[in-house]
């Protein structure tokens, strides 16, 4: 059987998503398409950088130093979901969104360990 390939939605799909969201909860205004555009281009490089972390089996890497010593680095990814996320999260506040209010799959494990994460946060 064939695995099922993950279709990531474009820019403007995305931002047809976060403007309905917006009418949904009254607050949409053409005047902030511009943060629109910009939340959607966040979340498209998130959706994306979290298929990319999918397929990593470890979060770091080794290397060698000159000396022949061992050393080990962060997976450049791992710096990337992180910084996409903020930026994801802060131009989604800019317009007063949340990733929940956006995601249609109410199960996605993703979301769970997000809110997982903000619930810590919360205290």
């Amino acid at each position: 059987m064939a695995k099922k390939k993950e279709v990531i939605p474009t820019v403007d799909e995305l931002a047809d998503r976060i403007r309905e969201a917006m009418k949904n909860q009254g607050t949409y205004s053409p005047d902030l398409e511009f943060a629109v555009i910009n939340a959607a281009t966040n979340y498209r490089l998130l959706l994306i950088a979290r298929k990319d972390v999918s397929k990593l089996s470890k979060t770091f890497y080794l290397t060698y130093t000159r000396e022949g010593h061992k050393d080990y680095k962060e997976h450049p990814l791992v710096k990337t979901i992180d910084r996409v996320q903020s930026s994801c999260s802060a131009s989604l506040k800019v317009i007063g969104l949340t990733l929940e209010q956006l995601h249609v799959a109410e199960d996605d494990p993703f979301m769970k360990l997000m809110e997982g994460v903000a619930n810590i946060a919360k205290g």
